[in-house]
């Protein structure tokens, strides 16, 4: 996972508008810079995933989930307890990303649902 400098965080709306049919505030906060947050990609130059996360614990996987680096990269950082605070929210952009991410974390996560309205 790379790094997205913030003057960057532009460059990825069109992936997330395009991602998911419902979106969440806290990720557009991040890339207008209204929250503070980071976002991680799969490449710097012409990403087609990453990472959204908001300093408040909720963090949002976009984009195409078939980068295998990037998502055992996804995978390390979620497990590794020194970057989170004493929990987070994972939000996901598609099934692909939840069927990868559930096997990978099982027994680490809880999964809850929502009833979303969009």
């Amino acid at each position: 996972m790379k790094l997205l400098p913030k003057s960057d965080y532009g460059y990825i709306s069109e992936i997330i508008n395009n991602s998911f049919h419902c979106h969440n505030v806290f990720v557009y906060s991040v890339i207008d810079h209204h929250q503070p947050g980071e976002i991680y990609v799969n490449c710097s130059s012409k990403p087609t995933s990453g990472l959204v996360v908001h300093r408040g614990g909720s963090y949002y996987v976009f984009g195409d989930p078939s980068d295998v680096s990037f998502h055992s990269a996804l995978i390390a950082f979620l497990k590794n307890r020194s970057n989170h605070g004493n929990y987070f929210d994972l939000y996901v952009s598609s099934m692909d990303w939840i069927r990868l991410l559930e096997q990978a974390l099982k027994g680490l996560v809880v999964r809850l649902t929502r009833t979303i309205i969009c």
